[in-house]
């Protein structure tokens, strides 16, 4: 049998327990192709299992000619005491997550069954959306259908509801394919457009397709083979999910978390009020900088805008005791990537920032470095004005001082890094001094040390604090951090009001 160059992917809806007939399509097809992946979404098993059931799958198992993935369901997956796989060919897919394939193709994968909205899944989500971002989805698996996701065209009959959680999903990812059971319905969607013509640039149309089950009453098509390709197609939809579907939920949802932080008289920690529930640490569980991670210290934060996209935060170790952050409200990779919403949000605020400490008699350094960075953090040190005309020099110093070449590029008046780095995706450092020059040193190597700014600022010509370059040794004790937090939060509201 020859081996066939381009990826095939075979997806096959409701088993119900039909394991022979299901494994036998997936035999047929391998035969023909065996670059091939397999995957399996909806009910896998039959609605009682037994250990006769078990066996029979173990059993089937060693007829397969090659592995499949089942996107399982959480009530499956606890009735087969949470095996990871059966056999060596048969391998469980849990939980919101994905996987890449052996010829490289990105699926996301969703396994909780979500026939309605009654169940609230919106952390799982929300803490999981970032992360799953980070690469094109080519394919997206989900054990529900999406809601509305027949706007725009012809409703099949016997069409499900589908879920708002899915949509969500869905219109986050622009997956290339999206796939989702239907135990009676077969239909494969137009297909439809993740961009709006006339204002955004073009991105990957999505094809939905909805899989019947195995022997199906109405013989529906129950497996659904294909090459798979991201050709566009001229009879495309706009997308059915529009902006203001998610909007108003998705805006009270993040008012009643901000709101939490911006009102609490107590912001301390209170780990016995209630369980943190931890089924995998995803990147917002493991971020300093988001707002629900266990990880986040509210008594940090002086000020959220008006517009809930940034807020402020003392400096954990800080440089000098008002060394502050401004930081993004959501998961941000870095600033190059703000839409223009947020580059005006953000240009607001660092006004008033710039303002505050001209206000108490002091000059701000700003700088940003994104490498391998989750989490928009532009740092805010201020410094004595006299020693504006050092910072410059001091920079280059520096900079000139690594083992590695580095240039740093001057921004033209009029340019900031948005338009600068609009066409492009390296890791880079930002900075910009009192005078109103920003420069951008484009980083190509992990060897640019993390500390560099602290570095720069600390040096005998800026701050003369040598021993503040580590930070860890400027961390103070929480009561300390509170004192210092409510000295400036208090001057920063006064000067704003």
């Amino acid at each position: 049998m020859g081996v066939e160059a381009s990826p095939k992917i075979l997806v096959i809806g409701d088993v119900r327990g039909n394991f022979n007939q299901a494994f036998r399509k997936v035999n047929f097809a391998f035969s023909k192709h065996n670059n091939l992946d397999v995957f399996f979404l909806g009910h896998f098993l039959p609605e009682t299992v037994t250990a006769e059931i078990i066996q029979d799958l173990e059993e089937q198992s060693k007829k397969l000619s090659c592995p499949v993935n089942i996107v399982l369901c959480s009530d499956e997956y606890s009735a087969l005491d949470k095996r990871g796989q059966i056999g060596d060919l048969i391998f469980f897919l849990t939980g919101l997550n994905s996987v890449r394939t052996t010829s490289d193709i990105n699926v996301v994968y969703w396994s909780e069954y979500l026939p309605d909205e009654s169940k609230e899944v919106s952390d799982e989500l929300n803490n999981s959306i970032n992360g799953l971002m980070a690469a094109q989805c080519d394919i997206l698996l989900t054990n529900s259908s999406p809601l509305n996701v027949y706007n725009l065209c012809v409703e099949p009959e016997g069409a499900i509801r589908g879920n708002y959680f899915i949509a969500r999903l869905a219109k986050f990812l622009k997956p290339r394919y999206h796939f989702a059971p239907n135990p009676d319905v077969f239909y494969q969607r137009q297909p439809y457009r993740n961009h709006n013509v006339l204002s955004q640039r073009d991105a990957y149309q999505t094809r939905f397709v909805s899989i019947a089950g195995v022997d199906n009453p109405g013989k529906q098509k129950w497996a659904f083979f294909f090459g798979f390709d991201a050709k566009g197609d001229n009879s495309s939809t706009d997308c059915p999910y529009p902006a203001e579907m998610f909007a108003q939920r998705e805006n009270v949802t993040r008012k009643r978390e901000i709101d939490s932080i911006r009102f609490s008289t107590d912001t301390s920690q209170d780990s016995n009020s209630q369980e943190r529930k931890k089924p995998r640490q995803s990147l917002e569980e493991n971020c300093w900088f988001c707002l629900k991670s266990p990880k986040f210290e509210k008594h940090l934060v002086i000020y959220i805008n008006d517009n809930d996209t940034f807020y402020l935060a003392l400096a954990k170790g800080g440089v000098v005791e008002d060394n502050i952050l401004i930081v993004t409200v959501e998961h941000h990779e870095c600033g190059a990537r703000f839409s223009p919403e947020l580059q005006q949000d953000f240009l607001q605020l660092q006004e008033k920032v710039t303002n505050y400490f001209k206000y108490i008699g002091k000059s701000v350094v700003y700088f940003e470095r994104n490498y391998n960075q989750f989490h928009f953090i532009m740092q805010v040190v201020p410094v004595n004005p006299n020693v504006e005309r050092n910072l410059i020099p001091t920079f280059f110093k520096h900079l000139d001082s690594m083992q590695t070449r580095l240039s740093a590029d001057r921004l033209k008046n009029g340019h900031t890094l948005w338009k600068v780095m609009k066409s492009q995706h390296h890791s880079y450092l930002y900075i910009e001094f009192p005078t109103g020059e920003k420069f951008l040193v484009p980083l190509r190597t992990s060897q640019f040390p993390i500390n560099f700014g602290r570095e720069l600022l600390c040096d005998p010509a800026v701050l003369n604090l040598p021993e503040n370059v580590e930070w860890r040794t400027c961390i103070r004790s929480e009561e300390e951090e509170r004192a210092a937090r409510d000295e400036i939060k208090q001057q920063f509201m006064a000067f704003i009001s």
